[in-house]
């Protein structure tokens, strides 16, 4: 067997549109006019999509900046060959600094050790290193108060080899939009830009706008929003609904691999945490919590199954789960099956998972395993592209199929 027809073997994966990520940028570039750049979130595996083929995409639609969490992330696109700008949207110990200047990816700062080994590092190499500066408005995760933020950002004027690319920070609760406690911080971020402004800092970028904020406070846009939820065709919660076009992006699904009928009064699953209460014909999907699938959905959550909608029983195993077929006519072995996405009529979306589940939805889509194989379909190329379920740490994560 081939290493394309094994990628192709397993009958769990993830169907990702490319070309409704195109849509998705388009329409989110529209909304944000003129003089606003776009920075695609493709941190966590681009939400667990494939970031590599999803990179291309949205920097071919547009995107001006990619943002991903760590370096290691930045590193397995650069060796994919995008060259789009990537900002590293959290800071790393001042030990890694030399990665950055090595992949060309922009490091979010709020030490100073980090800015004096980069500087160090750029005098060394005779180049200039932009960073982001990173300002605590308020969430207090990540970044220095303002006060310690422009003692650093005198410091880098100091440094011949290091310049201000951009100024960020995170709103803590912009789902609660103008009446919630974005307002304030955006006053402070707009204090620090002043005051930046005072210090002769010019032509630096200012981002706050993640997908929330883009959507409920457009004061919070600045220069560069970060889009990563919108982008793969999903809104913050189900209250954003339509807010802006959005088509579809994944779908996740698998087949029945096994179908067999049990009696009525019969446990089923670790635990015999669901018994029957009728004869019951029963589907195993081959796909389970090691694949994504929250555990949480065992005996409440539900799957399609040729256009119906039909019941999760039993425990959700690591590599499996049982579905109640019953009375669902003709279903044979093979059968496409739909955990998220649409399938006839019905529709299971990523916030009904989430809600059923006791989590959010960002939660949902990023934990996608790995070994899922993602197949991109991409009419503007080859019928599809095949992203193999690798470990991120291997740079060569496509595959091309004619």
């Amino acid at each position: 067997m081939t290493e394309d027809k094994l990628a192709y073997s397993r009958p769990s994966f993830i169907e990702v549109d490319l070309d409704a990520i195109r849509f998705n940028v388009k329409s989110i570039k529209q909304r944000l006019g003129d003089g606003v750049k776009l920075l695609a979130v493709v941190k966590a595996n681009a939400y667990g999509l494939g970031a590599v083929e999803v990179s291309r995409t949205v920097s071919e639609a547009g995107a001006k900046y990619l943002g991903v969490a760590i370096v290691e992330e930045g590193i397995e696109l650069r060796k994919a060959g995008i060259t789009t700008p990537i900002l590293v949207l959290y800071p790393e110990p001042p030990e890694r600094a030399e990665l950055f200047l090595e992949y060309d990816l922009i490091p979010t700062v709020s030490d100073q050790l980090f800015l004096e080994r980069l500087n160090h590092l750029c005098s060394q190499s005779n180049r200039i290193g932009d960073v982001f500066l990173k300002l605590d408005s308020g969430m207090g995760r990540y970044g220095l108060s303002p006060g310690s933020l422009l003692s650093l950002a005198e410091k880098l004027l100091r440094m011949s080899k290091t310049r201000l690319a951009g100024l960020s920070t995170n709103l803590s609760d912009p789902e609660n939009g103008r009446e919630g406690y974005s307002l304030e911080q955006i006053e402070t971020f707009r204090k620090v830009d002043r005051k930046l402004r005072g210090l002769g800092f010019r032509d630096y970028l200012r981002s706050v706008a993640n997908s929330t904020a883009f959507l409920d406070l457009p004061e919070s846009n600045f220069d560069l929003v970060r889009i990563g939820h919108l982008l793969y065709g999903s809104y913050p919660s189900e209250q954003e609904a339509s807010t802006v076009p959005l088509k579809s992006v994944f779908a996740l699904k698998s087949r029945v691999l096994l179908l067999k009928e049990v009696d009525c009064g019969r446990p089923l699953g670790y635990g015999n945490s669901y018994t029957t209460t009728r004869l019951t014909k029963i589907a195993t999907l081959p796909i389970g919590y090691a694949d994504g699938v929250p555990r949480q959905l065992s005996n409440c959550g539900q799957v399609l199954i040729r256009g119906q909608r039909a019941n999760i029983i039993g425990r959700v195993c690591m590599d499996a789960l049982m579905v109640d077929v019953t009375d669902i006519a003709d279903v044979q072995l093979g059968d496409e099956v739909v955990l998220i996405g649409k399938q006839g009529d019905e529709t299971i979306t990523v916030h009904e998972i989430a809600k059923t589940s006791g989590t959010i939805s960002y939660e949902i889509i990023s934990r996608l395993s790995l070994r899922l194989p993602r197949i991109c379909k991409d009419l503007h190329k080859t019928p599809e592209t095949m992203i193999k379920a690798e470990a991120l740490r291997e740079p060569s994560l496509t595959k091309k199929v004619d």
